[in-house]
């Protein structure tokens, strides 16, 4: 599939390569803008959907239980076939742990420092056809 990017005031998404790159612009994301995103998103890719996705949460500092609800949710957990989380700080990869380890991801899933490596580990994941 061809190259797309969609930008909202909550982030950017970006298929290139057989991945989809997300990057949230706010450092905390509230349940409001998290479904806001999913719709909008839903309906740019849903050509393109399920997909590895690598997910950028450096900016964020925090995670509301229910955004972090939400996000395990069948209408986010459908669109992917991967997940790999990077985070840039240490107080973020904290953060993505617990995610983690709460939500316990039916899809394979991992934490990076950063996106050379969690692109590099999502190329398992890409259909070849």
């Amino acid at each position: 599939m061809k190259e797309k990017t969609f930008s909202s005031p909550t982030g950017t998404a970006t298929f290139k390569d057989g991945i989809m790159t997300i990057h949230y612009n706010h450092t905390i994301l509230t349940i409001a803008e998290a479904k806001t995103w999913t719709d909008d998103f839903n309906r740019e890719f849903s050509d393109y959907l399920p997909v590895p996705m690598l997910i950028n949460i450096s900016k964020h500092k925090s995670l509301p239980k229910e955004v972090r609800d939400f996000m395990n949710g069948p209408q986010i957990i459908s669109s992917m076939k991967a997940a790999a989380m990077v985070a840039d700080s240490i107080m973020t990869r904290i953060l993505g742990n617990i995610f983690m380890t709460m939500s316990k991801p039916p899809m394979p899933a991992k934490l990076f420092a950063d996106e050379t490596t969690a692109a590099a580990w999502l190329q398992q994941f890409i259909d070849k056809k």
